[in-house]
């Protein structure tokens, strides 16, 4: 990487963005994802729009089964008729998942119960006030969290059998934020819905790497997948949306990283790591918002614990 193109990355503005996409992908290897994935399933949650729809497009033009999972079911149905129509070498089936629902979780892992090869946490929300799940829980931390954790939980006999790959979509967004696990429901801080969001996703980066440390027999990958022109960014942010419309990446650029983890050779390798762009990419910037080895396993037990009253 010469100097400029490094004083782009630093300025994270022109690296984030979509011309930071185009300068990193004259780097990718278009090797890597000359792959046949006859015979594997994948599912995606969220795959309705954005980065899921994407990625499940991507990865039915491979070869795979992909299972979209998601909360509508009328937007979901035409998600899969829309997929399916594109003629690509795998299909497509639709699940209902709220993945904010421990109970919608629990009774999707029960009825998908053969192989899984990919598992990709998708699935996002910022509401822009405080809401609760059905369970009680914070609705971010429920769906960025809790959710994804148990689901992964579930499936970890279908993941084991063949090395399977989880991959989480987390945000640049968690740069900003340090894991405080005192209030994770946002009762006595003040709600924020970015800064709740931040948080979420540096707690869903720091689960990915304990999730390394604990079952080595599945890969677990976490990515950032850039500034995307999502619904969700959107209508979230719509001044951020806004003043970067024209500089936004597309959702195939966002769901690169997450494809190319899922189906190349490489994604079978370097469990834990945190990616953005196809290459390994730093936890934390500031040194403030980095996890401990203490953070880290608190977190864990904060999860199961919460689990363990509803499942």
């Amino acid at each position: 990487m010469g100097i400029r193109d490094t004083l782009l990355d630093l300025s994270v503005a022109w690296s984030f963005d979509q011309t930071g996409y185009l300068r990193h992908a004259r780097g990718f290897d278009t090797r890597d994802l000359q792959v046949d994935l006859a015979h594997h399933t994948v599912v995606v949650t969220g795959a309705n729009s954005g980065i899921g729809r994407a990625a499940a497009s991507q990865l039915g033009s491979l070869g795979a089964h992909v299972v979209l999972a998601c909360r509508d079911p009328g937007r979901g149905e035409e998600a899969r008729a829309a997929l399916s129509a594109l003629g690509h070498r795998g299909s497509y089936s639709l699940e209902l998942l709220d993945v904010g629902d421990l109970d919608s979780v629990t009774a999707l892992a029960r009825r998908l119960n053969g192989p899984i090869h990919a598992l990709i946490h998708n699935a996002g929300t910022a509401p822009p006030t405080r809401q609760q799940s059905r369970q009680g829980f914070e609705l971010q931390w429920a769906t960025h969290v809790l959710g994804p954790t148990l689901l992964t939980q579930l499936w970890l006999p279908q993941l084991s059998k063949g090395k399977g790959r989880v991959i989480t979509m987390s945000s640049g967004g968690m740069y900003t934020a340090r894991l405080h696990l005192e209030d994770v429901a946002w009762e006595h801080r003040g709600y924020q819905k970015l800064a709740v969001y931040a948080h979420a996703k540096r707690a869903q980066v720091t689960l990915n790497e304990t999730w390394a440390r604990r079952h080595p027999g599945v890969v677990f990958h976490a990515a950032h997948p850039g500034w995307v022109d999502t619904p969700l960014v959107a209508q979230e942010m719509p001044a951020f949306h806004a003043a970067l419309k024209d500089r936004l990446r597309t959702p195939d650029q966002g769901a690169d990283t997450a494809v190319w983890l899922a189906a190349s050779s490489t994604g079978g390798q370097h469990s834990g790591t945190f990616w953005f762009d196809r290459k390994p990419a730093p936890v934390a910037v500031l040194p403030a918002t980095r996890a401990t080895p203490a953070q880290a396993m608190a977190l864990w037990d904060l999860c199961q614990a919460q689990l363990a009253r509803h499942v």
